[in-house]
Formats: structure tokens, C-alpha cells, sequence
């Protein structure tokens, strides 16, 4: 601890010694001279100096929350300083090693606290030299802004601040302080300003990419179909470098420009460019609408070629068949021909969307079957006639044993032979 102790001032020309009661003397130099230079203004951020001789003092006006440095870093013997308001009352003190200097040079970086006059002393270290030797005292007053001064992009908002307090912002986007990047690309000055110093920030701000949401299908799909969602982007300054869609706001989808959804809900999507600024879509709601339950029924699951036609009956009712076979609201084998067919009953909702029911069914062959009895009439006494039919392998009914027409056992009169011939399948046909 530096002890306080009485200073010894003398002044130029007169002998007499005036005592400076309450002052520490750190130098503890009995011969400090009155002041030489009165009144000083530290410049704003740059040195100014004097030339004083050792135990010497210069006055300076100060504004309260300022901060100021006084050096002499330059000088040619090893100095110290001391700092007093008018009252004698102590400031501050440096010997070696200040903010500024290195070694036995002497430098002080002091936040102001009062505003008005204060007394800077220079001394030389245990009074070895005094006015005869010159020291170089600087002086100035430093003004920064110590808020960030990173790129921004726009709309985004930054908190202000400098190392003095009390001062004013100004510049374009700066309100109080607060400054909000403007919507144009391009580099904004942030002055702050106390007393007569200011100090200037340079702060880049990057234009936002604007996005908005297009869709394939309209804002309204029916269930089952699919809606293929375009962010429509500009980059803003730079490139667009990522996208992200979002559904009720939890990200969905991948980086890509194009989102298909088969869900309804509020869409968004957040496209960021190069140089990190981002925006977020205003949301697409889509919505979907339920598809009718379609069926049908009277339609089997196979015929035979000839056989009557199938009436079918819709669910809801008002569709329409289509398919092989179909004519108006039945199902003609005949017309459909061999084979396995789709049979198809759709119907459109009131709300537009639209459903069906796709039913098979197959068609089986049925030939046509002949046979011929010639002549058309016998004697009781004629030979057996063997029948013959197409195609074979059918059965014979009626006054024949087996393929075997007797007119001796068929007796006279007028007898029916039928011959049926069924396929695999189980058509049948009649002659």
C-alpha cells in the first residue's frame, strides 16, 4: 500500500513553498513546479502531447464516464504519473508497465469520474531528474463502440454499445440503441457520438431470400392422391443453400426445392441462403376430402358364354360400369367374350373426388353343339343307327341307348333325342 504523505509544489520564479495538505506524493519530489500547460483537450482516439519538464503538471478537462489515457511512453528517463482533481484529491498512478508503455515508461487508461479539471503530474522515478529534463506526456480521449460489428442479415436487431457511456447512436436503422439491419443489401455506418469525440462501426448487412409455396393440386386433394408442393424462392444475397419444409411446424421432407405430401395440414418452408440469412414462408394449408366407398354387386365370379345377361346394382348409386361386356347396367358374357375381364362401377362424390370398385370375372367357353338323324324317319324294322355329334363326347337322352338310335325298340311314332355336351369347365350345350 502507497502511503499518502505530504507534496512539496514549487513554483518558477519564487522561493516561497506552499504545502498541498491530503495529496500522496508517490514520486516524493520536493521541488514538483507549478503547472505549465492549463486547460488541455484530449483528442478523440488519437495522441496529442506535450513537452514537460519532470515534476511538472498539466491540467485537462474531462468528461465524466470518458475514458482517457495519458502516457509517456516516449520519453528518455524512467517517469511516473499521478493524477489529482483540483482539490488535491488522488486519481490514479502508474510507474511501470501501464496500458500503453513497457519497462520504466509510465501509462494510465482512466474512466473518468468526475467532469470538470484534473491534474496530470509527471515525475521521474526517485527524483533523479526534475524540470530540466523533458518528458513527452500524451494524451487522448478513446471512444469505441464495442457492440459487435458481424455481418447481419436483415431485419435481425443488435444491441449497441460503447466503452463510454452517455453518448448517442446515429446512423440509418439505429433507433436509441438499437440498430435493425435494413431490408437492402449493402454496408451501414453506426456513429456514436459524446461530447466532441464520436466513433464509427462498419456493419455489412445481407439481403434475406423471399420463398412462397405453390401447389400442383390446388388446397385440396382426396384421399389417396398426392400434392406436389414448389418453393417459389429469390436468393437474396449469395445462393440458396438449404431448404426446410415443416407440417403444423415439425420439419418434414428433405433439402430439396419440391415436397410431395399425400397429408393435409399448414405447410411452411425455411430456405437459408450462402451467407446464413434465412426466411420462413407464409403457410399453405391443404386439405383433404374424403373419397367415396364405392361397390357393386350381381356380378359372378364366372360364366358361361351364353348365358343370360347379369343385372349389376351400384353403391352409392349414380356411376357408371364400364368394362368387356357391360351394357348400361348389366354384364352380357356373350358380348365380353372368352377370357377374364375387368368390370369396373365408378362414382363421383358431391365434393368432386372420385372412387370405384374393380371387379373379375371370367368368361368360359360354350361351343355350339350339332347332331344329325338321316333319314328323319324309319321303318320298326330298320337297322340301329349310330348317331354321330360335334363336338364329341357328349351324352345322348331319349329313345337311344348309348349313341345307338333302334326304330324296333323306339317304336312308332315321333321321338325327341337330345345330346348335351358339357366342358371342363362346366358349360353346357344342347342339341
Amino acid at each position: 500500500m502507497i502511503p499518502e504523505i505530504l507534496r512539496v509544489t514549487k513554483f518558477c520564479i519564487c522561493t516561497a513553498i506552499i504545502l498541498l495538505p491530503g495529496i500522496p506524493g508517490f514520486a516524493q519530489c520536493p521541488n514538483d513546479n507549478q503547472f505549465w500547460f492549463d486547460g488541455q483537450q484530449p483528442p478523440c482516439n488519437t495522441f496529442s502531447s506535450v513537452l514537460i519538464g519532470g515534476g511538472t503538471y498539466a491540467t485537462f478537462d474531462v468528461v465524466a464516464g470518458n475514458i482517457y489515457t495519458f502516457s509517456t511512453c516516449n520519453s528518455s528517463f524512467n517517469t511516473e504519473l499521478t493524477a489529482y482533481d483540483l482539490n488535491g484529491a488522488f486519481l490514479f498512478y502508474n510507474n511501470d508497465f501501464g496500458s500503453e508503455c513497457a519497462s520504466d515508461r509510465a501509462s494510465f487508461e482512466w474512466a473518468a469520474t468526475l467532469t470538470g479539471k484534473i491534474r496530470v503530474l509527471v515525475d521521474s522515478f526517485s527524483c533523479t531528474t526534475f524540470s530540466a529534463t523533458s518528458a513527452i506526456l500524451q494524451y487522448r480521449q478513446k471512444l469505441t463502440i464495442t457492440s459487435s460489428s458481424a455481418a447481419m442479415c436483415s431485419g435481425e436487431t443488435r444491441t449497441l454499445a460503447a466503452n463510454t457511456p452517455g453518448g448517442t447512436f446515429s446512423g440509418t436503422g439505429v433507433s436509441g440503441n438499437i440498430f435493425t439491419a435494413p431490408a437492402a443489401n449493402g454496408t451501414y455506418t453506426i456513429t456514436y457520438t459524446v461530447g466532441n469525440c464520436s466513433a464509427t462501426q462498419f456493419i455489412v448487412v445481407n439481403q434475406n431470400p423471399t420463398v412462397t409455396i405453390t401447389s400442383s393440386g390446388g388446397l385440396t386433394f382426396c384421399s389417396g392422391d398426392s400434392v406436389r408442393l414448389t418453393a417459389v424462392v429469390t436468393a437474396g444475397s449469395g445462393v440458396i443453400s438449404s431448404y426446410q419444409w415443416k407440417r403444423n411446424g415439425a420439419n418434414v421432407g428433405t433439402n430439396s426445392g419440391s415436397l410431395i405430401t399425400f397429408q393435409d395440414g399448414d405447410y411452411t418452408v425455411e430456405v437459408t441462403n450462402s451467407n446464413g440469412c434465412k426466411t420462413i414462408s407464409l403457410p399453405l394449408t391443404l386439405t383433404e376430402l374424403q373419397s367415396p366407398a364405392v361397390s357393386f354387386s350381381g356380378l359372378n365370379s364366372s360364366y358361361c358364354l351364353r348365358d343370360p345377361l347379369a343385372y349389376l346394382i351400384g353403391s352409392p348409386s349414380g356411376g357408371t360400369f364400364n368394362g368387356p361386356g357391360i351394357v348400361a347396367t348389366s354384364f352380357n358374357p356373350l358380348i365380353a367374350g372368352v377370357g377374364t375381364h375387368a368390370v369396373i362401377y365408378s362414382y363421383v362424390a358431391p365434393n368432386g373426388c372420385p372412387g370405384s370398385e374393380t371387379q373379375t370375372v371370367t368368361v368360359n367357353d360354350q361351343p355350339l353343339v350339332f347332331f344329325t338323324v338321316n333319314p328323319s324317319s324309319y321303318c320298326t324294322d330298320d337297322a340301329p343307327v349310330t348317331l354321330a355329334a360335334s363336338p364329341g363326347g357328349g351324352v345322348y337322352s331319349g329313345a337311344v341307348s348309348g349313341n345307338i338310335f333302334d326304330p324296333s325298340t323306339a317304336g312308332t311314332g315321333t321321338h325327341r333325342i337330345i345330346y348335351t355336351y358339357t366342358t371342363p369347365q362346366g358349360c353346357v350345350s344342347v342339341d
